[in-house]
């Protein structure tokens, strides 16, 4: 009985997960025009430096500053994109506009312990923002931790947070997924 129970369940997941996915393409649509359109776009596969992460601003605020400044998208397109609430991408942009996300790494003496040209090179999809399960510092440090095979406290420096918490983020975003 539970294994079917799990079974209905897991439909239910993938079922949700397909309408999700077909209401972000008629968006996506809508607002490209065309499947052509659209695929010219994902092959671009959108990229933020990680550097930009090195202040203890919100990511959010982070991403979403760069996407409008840098890829020229509106606030609808990055809802959809990232996943997120309209209201919350506005908000985090006009939040953004009154700060400096400029290169920050030369401000940044405690990123003596890792190698700058490590840092400036690594560059971040911006698609690990897309599950909205998981926090945008959650997504970022589970990448970081992941893909690139960093210790916490290399994350940390780079971040500009305590390793601690950089552990605790890394294992709630784990249990999560």
């Amino acid at each position: 009985m539970k294994s079917k129970l799990k079974t209905i369940n897991n439909k239910n997941e993938t079922n949700n997960d397909i309408f999700e996915l077909v209401s972000s393409y008629d968006t996506l649509v809508k607002k490209y025009g065309s499947e052509n359109n659209i695929l010219e776009y994902l092959k671009h596969d959108n990229m933020i430096p990680l550097n930009l992460f090195c202040s203890k601003s919100p990511c959010l605020e982070v991403v979403v500053k760069f996407m409008v400044d840098n890829l020229n998208l509106d606030c609808e397109t990055i809802s959809v994109i990232l996943n997120r609430n309209i209201k919350n991408i506005n908000k985090a942009y006009n939040k953004s506009s009154n700060k400096n996300y400029k290169h920050q790494l030369e401000s940044n003496k405690s990123l003596a312990i890792v190698n700058h040209n490590e840092i400036s090179n690594i560059m971040v999809p911006l698609v690990i923002f897309k599950h909205n399960s998981l926090s945008m510092l959650e997504s970022l440090v589970k990448y970081i931790k992941d893909v690139h095979a960093m210790k916490y406290s290399q994350i940390a420096t780079i971040l500009n947070r305590d390793q601690r918490t950089i552990w605790t983020i890394y294992n709630r975003a784990s249990k999560k997924i």
